[in-house]
């Protein structure tokens, strides 16, 4: 399948179909993912500290700490939350095309083996209906958010999530991160594991999240650097596990923007 060519926007405008890793399940990483003026006007206009403790209702950031605009993404590009090149960049990656960048990068067939049901509604994923979450419209069964956000300064060394899979209605799992190029923390890298025994013979889309595995039944297949301007998009499966690791004390924010796709 040809790649369709990327929107200047996208974080998928530099990934090359031959990147994509699929041991111990698919994923990609993509340095540099965005050009350098694009990435700089966003990370300027970042989300505030003081917008994420409005919407939060809180006065302070707990110790290492998710903190992002949930399940609100229509109404945060309708209010005053965001501001006008962070308002493209999120339209643009809860858009149709960029569900379709990812059904060519990652291919219809290699998606409908980890998401079956998907098979059973469309013959080809490039025909799908996509809306953005927060949109009323019944007749579109995927939906897709983009959640700006934080994991907050850390008092006591610790991860902000170990080992787990995601949502089982979750068809991808992106994630851009833009560190501080004054951000000197140790710590806080995305890594990837392989179960010693559930392998791609025991793909389910029945499976409970909460569920946390074994570690012991775990082995770290590769380490992934909270870089700035790096991009990774990994398929959502019960096999997909991955964490992040401790971050040591510091006064700094993990940014990330967590870019997904869910089925209804």
């Amino acid at each position: 399948m040809q790649i369709i060519k990327a929107n200047n926007l996208s974080v998928l405008q530099n990934s090359r179909k031959k990147d994509l890793i699929t041991d111990p399940f698919p994923y990609i990483i993509i340095e540099d993912a965005l050009p350098e003026s694009l990435y700089l006007s966003l990370e300027r206009e970042y989300i505030s500290d003081q917008k994420l403790k409005s919407f939060w209702g809180i006065p302070d950031f707990e110790n290492n700490k998710r903190y992002q605009i949930e399940n609100k993404l229509s109404w945060a590009l309708d209010n005053d939350i965001y501001s006008n090149i962070w308002r493209d960049f999120i339209r643009y990656h809860s858009s149709k095309e960029f569900f379709t960048e990812f059904v060519s990068l990652f291919g219809d067939s290699l998606i409908k083996k980890y998401h079956p049901s998907l098979e059973k509604r469309f013959p080809s994923l490039l025909n799908a209906g996509v809306v953005r979450r927060g949109d009323d419209n019944p007749n579109k069964f995927i939906t897709m958010d983009v959640q700006p956000g934080i994991n907050s300064p850390v008092s006591s060394k610790s991860s902000v999530i170990g080992p787990h899979v995601d949502n089982k209605k979750e068809i991808y799992a992106g994630l851009l991160y833009m560190r501080l190029s004054d951000d000197n923390s140790i710590g806080g890298n995305l890594q990837i594991y392989k179960h010693r025994f559930l392998t791609k013979d025991y793909i389910s889309e029945k499976y409970d999240r909460k569920d946390r595995p074994n570690e012991s039944d775990l082995e770290l297949h590769a380490t992934i650097p909270y870089k700035r301007n790096t991009f990774v998009m990994l398929l959502s499966s019960n096999i997909s596990f991955h964490g992040v690791s401790d971050r040591g004390l510091t006064k700094f924010n993990r940014r990330l923007v967590n870019i997904i796709s869910e089925k209804k």
